[in-house]
């Protein structure tokens, strides 16, 4: 079964690049979508994330067009609210454009970044704290096994003759109840036995630890994320509104 969201092992510049660097990277792309204010911006970002993912990640066109199809509902959906509240067909379009182009630097992210090679460069070149890497790998690798049991709890209801093409609102809910509430269970359950085999580990034990695998930042991967930092510093001086952004982490200036 082919999943969306899973690790794909490979040799193009974004699988040998460290993945604290396209962490640090994805980031950037998200702080760099807000200060964004006009659509041309923004389309010429998503542009170029296309033209890395195809050519740094070789991504096919099908597979970034699939991701963005999961998004587009609720892309045009924000777009027209945003129209019908503004009347700025500019401003209602960059919203909708800030939300397509978000997913591709987290497909970019997912298909090339090894959940091992994450945790270990997160403690090893980020120096976070190990106990909160196994929390951010623990979330990563989960993402693919959800996504896989939902096909299956779908999949079992369609093979024992249950109807989930259901229209209006209860039809929505009763969907939801079918396929939510045995997923949540599987989450519980998985989380359970995660925390005790941990726990049977004595994870946690000692403030340090030792790892067979070492990584580090190369130079290439330091001097690419210099230059979207360098870029994300000239747009914001010129093109961009960082007060925006800041509204982000100060409300009172919203």
């Amino acid at each position: 079964m082919s999943l969306k969201i899973q690790y794909r092992p490979g040799d193009t510049f974004f699988h040998r690049m460290d993945p604290s660097i396209k962490f640090l990277w994805m980031i950037l792309i998200v702080f760099l979508l807000f200060i964004m204010v006009d659509p041309f911006s923004i389309l010429a970002l998503f542009l170029l994330t296309v033209f890395m993912g195809k050519l740094g990640a070789r991504l096919s066109f099908i597979e970034m067009i699939k991701a963005i199809g999961i998004i587009v509902p609720a892309a045009l959906t924000v777009g027209l609210l945003n129209l019908f509240a503004s009347g700025n067909i500019f401003y209602a379009t960059a919203m909708a454009l800030r939300m397509i182009t978000v997913i591709l630097p987290g497909l970019i992210f997912s298909r090339t970044t090894d959940p091992r090679r994450l945790t270990f460069s997160l403690v090893q070149v980020l120096k976070i704290p190990y106990m909160f890497a196994f929390m951010v790998n623990m979330a990563y690798r989960f993402v693919p096994i959800f996504e896989d049991e939902l096909k299956n709890i779908m999949n079992a209801h369609a093979v024992r003759g249950v109807d989930l093409e259901c229209k209006g609102l209860r039809g929505r809910i009763r969907k939801l109840q079918l396929t939510v509430e045995p997923l949540l269970i599987g989450v519980i359950r998985k989380s359970q036995l995660a925390s005790m085999a941990v726990q049977n580990r004595a994870f946690g034990a000692y403030n340090t630890r030792t790892y067979v695998y070492t990584t580090k930042a190369t130079f290439s991967d330091k001097m690419f994320i210099l230059l979207w930092v360098i870029g994300f510093f000239m747009y914001a001086l010129t093109l961009g509104s960082p007060a925006q952004l800041l509204s982000l982490f100060l409300p009172w200036q919203r």
